[in-house]
């Protein structure tokens, strides 16, 4: 397991991912407002906040499938808003397949844009993920979890050096959980440096060298001390976000 963090402030020049500025807003609606922050390589990055917060968004910046509003920055040594995507894996909270092709078969056709991935890759990462890969069950009969599984394999079966997770844990029995969380200890200390979202505080902090909170389009990040336990950071998500019990 990674026990690795940096401290804030550390040199810009050598983040992995660098933020600046940047905004967001679908309407009049803003979700991001100045995010600004840096992320360095076997950083695991836990981003947390409530619903529509602006999570989702930020993940899908940082990959380049969505354009900021302002601000700048790069993602895996490329410009955030430009026409190229950085080398990474990106999990998208309801990953999207071919619903009549297994999930081999759909591993294969990811795995064609960029040829990297071979077959074995394929197979032994579906079995990382608690997948039978001689199954030929289309994806369309998959549980939420199965489907959480795979999504979760097409984002690592190429070994990316940037993992970007949306929700990675949603839908999983506590079996899944905890072999998403050896997964990205894993991919961690193999060198990746890994970002996800997720409701599940408990797992933030079990996982996490570093927490991001976005509440009303501002990216805070939280001091380590402010989440060494479970109920540091939910003291902490409560302060930020201003929610109380009802």
């Amino acid at each position: 397991m990674v026990n690795h963090y940096v401290k804030k402030g550390a040199d810009t020049a050598n983040a992995l991912v660098c933020a600046r500025g940047l905004t967001k807003a679908y309407g009049s609606h803003k979700v991001l407002h100045g995010a600004t922050f840096d992320i360095y390589e076997r950083d695991i990055v836990g981003v947390v906040g409530l619903n529509g917060g602006g999570k989702s968004t930020l993940l899908k910046i940082l990959a380049v499938v969505l354009s900021p509003d302002s601000g700048e920055g790069w993602s895996g040594g490329v410009p955030l808003g430009g026409v190229r995507s950085p080398f990474c894996g990106l999990m998208l909270e309801h990953p999207p397949f071919i619903d009549n092709f297994s999930g081999l078969e759909n591993l294969a056709a990811l795995a064609g844009l960029r040829k990297i991935a071979t077959r074995r890759d394929m197979e032994s990462t579906m079995t990382d993920v608690g997948l039978d890969p001689k199954s030929r069950k289309a994806v369309k009969h998959y549980s939420q979890g199965m489907r959480q599984r795979l999504g979760l394999a097409q984002a690592l079966m190429e070994r990316p050096p940037l993992l970007l997770l949306d929700e990675p844990l949603n839908g999983l029995d506590p079996s899944g959980i905890l072999d998403v969380r050896q997964l990205i200890w894993r991919a961690a200390d193999d060198g990746a440096t890994v970002l996800f979202s997720s409701h599940v505080l408990s797992e933030v902090q079990k996982l996490c060298t570093r927490v991001l909170v976005v509440h009303d389009g501002v990216v805070t990040e939280l001091d380590r001390e402010r989440f060494v336990s479970a109920e540091a950071l939910e003291e902490a998500y409560r302060e930020v976000t201003g929610y109380a019990y009802a």
